[in-house]
């Protein structure tokens, strides 16, 4: 006899399994238009139809891709529509989500990058903070450690962090274990 587990449902949709594929997709879709929608592809192929039953992570790299679309886009028109769309749905998902390194590092990432007309640029400095003590203390959802250097890297070169900051992120790249 099957018996329904209360929760089940919203447990199964939590399934991160699909997160190496999308982080690999998602790298290539930085220096590859075309992987922009090979990733959104396969988002939307593992992931439930409705995107607000997705989980946040999953979400915030949907939101990321939007705002590599707008990266992309040849019109400023379209530009501007997608980073919007990018910056409306990445907002508050790290306050929403405050255990997550990977969705506040893809908010930083992106908006630390996008012009200061987007009104985003006050979200930067902390969360540089934040991720620094996170990946410092530990203090965060499962992220492999090579997906750690790279932020630790990405971090470093970025051109965010202060003299303090750049010290204590060049002693956590020290503690990383480097895969073979």
């Amino acid at each position: 006899m099957l018996v329904a587990i209360p929760g089940a449902a919203a447990a199964a949709s939590e399934n991160r399994d699909y997160l190496p594929d999308i982080r690999r997709l998602f790298y290539q879709a930085t220096v590859d238009e075309s992987a922009v929608d090979t990733a959104a592809s396969f988002l939307r192929g593992r992931l439930a139809a409705d995107v607000a039953r997705w989980p946040a992570v999953a979400r915030a790299y949907d939101a990321a891709l939007e705002g590599l679309r707008g990266k992309y886009a040849k019109g400023l028109i379209d530009k501007l529509r997608h980073v919007q769309k990018a910056v409306s749905e990445l907002r508050s998902l790290p306050e929403e989500n405050p255990s997550s390194l990977e969705i506040r590092f893809l908010r930083f990432s992106f908006f630390h990058q996008i012009p200061v007309f987007f009104g985003v640029r006050s979200t930067v400095a902390p969360d540089l903070r934040i991720l620094i003590s996170m990946l410092e203390d530990r203090r965060y959802e499962e992220v492999p450690v090579d997906v750690q250097r790279d932020m630790v890297v990405y971090l470093m070169d970025c051109g965010e962090a202060d003299r303090s900051q750049e010290t204590r992120l060049r002693a956590l790249l020290e503690t990383l274990p480097r895969l073979p």
